[in-house]
């Protein structure tokens, strides 16, 4: 996508409750990261979320060359600015960037990630290798990360996650477990899309991937 005449990596997750959650605990979220391609840090974050009784509508830019970054809460028309440090990330563009960090079973590593116009400390932890089966690609062999932090994520309060992460050069989100206070939400990879010649996106509509992506399927 564009802004500004700038090409940038624009990141969504979008979760809406069925009409039987509605009734108990209504989710209308929207999340989006705006990243820039060549140095994959964040250019702005937008949280909108409406979760049961709770509302918010913020947005952060980064100025990665000043050194700091410009807080916007549009419900209550509050800005702030404050300074961030070289690598300092929100939470979706943190994630996209952990695709260049090797994780193996047993390690665990802590960082600095912007939310609600603070830095917070995340801890992520690999918990165990898992396959995760999905319609389009067979049994995927991923490994089981638990990030662990102190602010408001997708899910607000004490909501818990775990995601699922292949394990392969790609390191693509296989899967997400999400836990909020009534429901217990769990996402699965559709589709793979893009450039690339590798098992995640050649020939598609013939074959699956087996776990690792070493060995063709056919149907």
């Amino acid at each position: 996508m564009e802004r500004e005449g700038r090409r940038l990596i624009g990141i969504r997750f979008t979760t809406k409750s069925n009409k039987v959650l509605d009734v108990l605990y209504p989710v209308d979220d929207f999340i989006e990261s705006l990243i820039d391609p060549e140095t994959f840090l964040p250019v702005q974050f937008t949280k909108r979320l409406s979760e049961g009784r709770y509302r918010c509508h913020e947005v952060t830019t980064f100025d990665h060359e000043t050194g700091l970054a410009t807080y916007l809460n549009k419900r209550e028309n509050k800005t702030k600015t404050y300074p961030i440090e070289a690598e300092t990330r929100d939470l979706i563009s943190f994630m996209y960037s952990m695709r260049t960090v090797d994780v193996t079973v047993g390690s665990a590593g802590d960082f600095k990630v912007m939310a609600d116009e603070k830095l917070y400390d995340l801890s992520i932890k690999a918990l165990k290798e898992q396959s995760v089966k999905l319609p389009k690609y067979g049994k995927i062999a991923s490994v089981v990360l638990k990030p662990v932090a102190a602010f408001q994520g997708l899910f607000v309060r004490r909501g818990s996650m775990k995601i699922w992460v292949s394990d392969d050069d790609r390191k693509i989100i296989t899967k997400a477990s999400i836990k909020v206070p009534v429901a217990h939400v769990n996402l699965l990879l559709e589709d793979v899309s893009g450039p690339g010649t590798d098992q995640w996106v050649a020939d598609r509509t013939e074959r699956r991937i087996s776990p690792r992506g070493s060995r063709r399927i056919r149907r």
